[in-house]
C-alpha cells in the first residue's frame, strides 16, 4: 500500500532547482551523463517536443505533480522527466539545440511563460517509496484508455449540448476525434475504430477530419 499523505508539495524553479534523473529507465544513455545529454535524449527519442506543443495549446496541467527525491542535496525528478524537460526548454530553448528554433517560436506565443518557471512538485520520502509509485503508474492498469465508442460517446454528448465542430476543435486541440462530426456517420466510424484499432480520425485542418490507417 502506497501512502502519499505525508509526501510534501513544494514549489521549485524548473531551471535552478530541478535535476533530471540520469537513472530514468526511459533513457538509453550511460549513467552519469550531463543533464544536457538527458534533455537531448528526451527530445530526440521520447517526444518531449510534443509536450512543449501540448503545454502551449492547453496549458500546463497540474493534476499530477512531478515526483522528486532528495539525492545528494538536490531535487531529482524521478517521475515526470519529460514534462520537466519540456518546461526547461520553454524557459531556455538552447537546452534542446536541435529543436531550439521550433521551441523558441512556440515559447514566444505562450502568454504566461514566466508562470511556468516555477512549478509544484511532490517530494517522495525515499527512493524505494518513489519506485513503488513509479511501478504502479507504469506497470499497473489503474487508468484504462477510452475505447473508440467511449470516446465517441463523450464527444457526441458535447454535440448534443449544442457545441459546434469549431468549438470542439478549439476546446480539445489534442483530441484525435474517433468520428466525423460533419458527415454524421458516427456509428460507422465507431465500427471502423473497433474493427481496425490502428485506424483513427485525425484533424487535417480546422474544418476537416481524415481517417488514417497506417500500413
Amino acid at each position: 500500500m502506497i501512502d502519499m499523505s505525508t509526501w510534501r508539495d513544494v514549489q521549485a524553479d524548473v531551471i535552478d532547482n530541478l535535476r533530471l534523473d540520469p537513472r530514468n529507465v526511459r533513457l538509453e544513455i550511460p549513467y552519469g551523463v550531463p543533464e544536457s545529454d538527458i534533455i537531448h535524449d528526451l527530445f530526440a527519442n521520447e517526444k518531449a517536443f510534443n509536450l512543449v506543443e501540448a503545454i502551449a495549446k492547453v496549458g500546463y496541467l497540474t493534476h499530477e505533480l512531478p515526483i522528486v527525491v532528495i539525492r545528494d542535496g538536490e531535487m531529482v525528478v524521478v517521475e515526470g522527466n519529460r514534462r520537466v524537460a519540456a518546461l526547461k526548454a520553454i524557459q531556455n530553448p538552447f537546452l534542446a539545440p536541435e529543436f531550439r528554433a521550433k521551441i523558441a517560436r512556440i515559447a514566444e506565443q505562450i502568454p504566461d511563460r514566466d508562470s511556468l518557471k516555477k512549478i509544484f512538485v511532490k517530494i517522495a520520502p525515499s527512493q524505494d517509496e518513489a519506485d513503488q509509485l513509479i511501478a504502479a503508474l507504469h506497470t499497473g492498469n489503474q487508468r484504462l484508455p477510452w475505447s473508440p465508442s467511449r470516446q465517441a460517446a463523450f464527444f457526441q454528448a458535447q454535440i448534443d449540448s449544442g457545441k459546434s465542430l469549431k468549438q470542439l476543435l478549439d476546446q480539445y486541440p489534442l483530441a484525435a476525434f474517433p468520428f466525423s462530426l460533419l458527415s454524421g456517420t458516427l456509428m460507422i466510424a465507431i465500427s471502423i475504430g473497433e474493427t481496425y484499432p490502428r485506424c483513427s480520425l485525425q484533424r487535417r485542418n480546422k474544418h476537416a477530419l481524415w481517417l488514417c490507417c497506417p500500413i
